[in-house]
């Protein structure tokens, strides 16, 4: 698709200027330019598809992307392998409705989930199932979050794009997980500087200290043990020598 664009373009066939040429249909494409369209633009409305969603094949890269989106819908969507006939790739836009859950999509044979976006929903927590190996992308913001555990903290750390702003996540002692893999993975993360507390604090200016006492308290009794030995192994070394001399 992309190198037939570019032919067109680039040859001007039939002597046609398509420099003012606006896309009149699909409405999705409505007034989009012609000359700034590229393959992934491209894509053809699937006849089967999920209720009250549109599916849209995309074949510069095999494709589905299973739109969802502002359809005021509650219930999580199950991705049915009926709509579908071959092996693709589907990205999953689910943002603006009302979803409590993200669909699960850990055993599913028939196709590999690698996007999802469901920004602006009531999701308040999210499970392994939630998670396949071949999901890179994650948009999470303005959703009811306020905690993650270990196990999906693991599979957070293999997204590449990866949003989490505009949720109340809870920020005490329970969350120096969370905040130490926010700030390690940064550069995944990206809406990190809106990253922020239920109070407002933000995740960029934050230590395990300012979160949680007890962590204070933990390292530096860990400090004075390690003082106490240390000073304890000096003195031990310090005989041991004079005995030896």
């Amino acid at each position: 698709y992309k190198t037939a664009f570019e032919d067109l373009f680039e040859h001007s066939y039939f002597g046609l200027d398509y420099d003012d040429s606006i896309c009149e249909t699909p409405y999705y494409m409505k007034g989009r330019k012609l000359m700034d369209l590229n393959g992934k633009d491209l894509m053809c409305e699937r006849e089967k598809c999920l209720k009250s969603c549109t599916c849209l094949d995309r074949a510069y890269d095999k494709t589905v992307v299973v739109n969802c989106s502002h359809r005021g819908l509650e219930d999580t969507p199950k991705i049915l392998p009926s709509i579908l006939t071959e092996r693709v790739s589907i990205e999953l836009m689910l943002q603006n409705n009302g979803f409590k859950k993200l669909p699960k999509i850990l055993y599913q044979p028939l196709f590999r989930v690698t996007f999802i976006n469901a920004s602006n929903n009531k999701i308040d927590s999210l499970e392994i199932e939630n998670f396949s190996r071949d999901l890179m992308s994650l948009n999470l913001q303005n959703n009811m979050m306020t905690e993650i555990d270990d196990v999906i903290l693991q599979k957070l750390a293999g997204m590449r794009n990866l949003y989490l702003s505009g949720n109340p996540w809870k920020c005490d002692c329970s969350a120096i997980d969370f905040l130490n893999h926010v700030q390690t993975f940064n550069g995944s993360v990206l809406d990190f500087d809106q990253v922020a507390c239920d109070d407002g604090r933000l995740f960029k200016n934050l230590i395990p200290a300012d979160i949680c006492f007890d962590y204070v308290l933990v390292v530096a009794i860990l400090g004075s043990v390690m003082g106490f030995f240390g000073a304890i192994f000096g003195v031990f070394y310090k005989y041991k020598k004079d005995i030896i001399v």
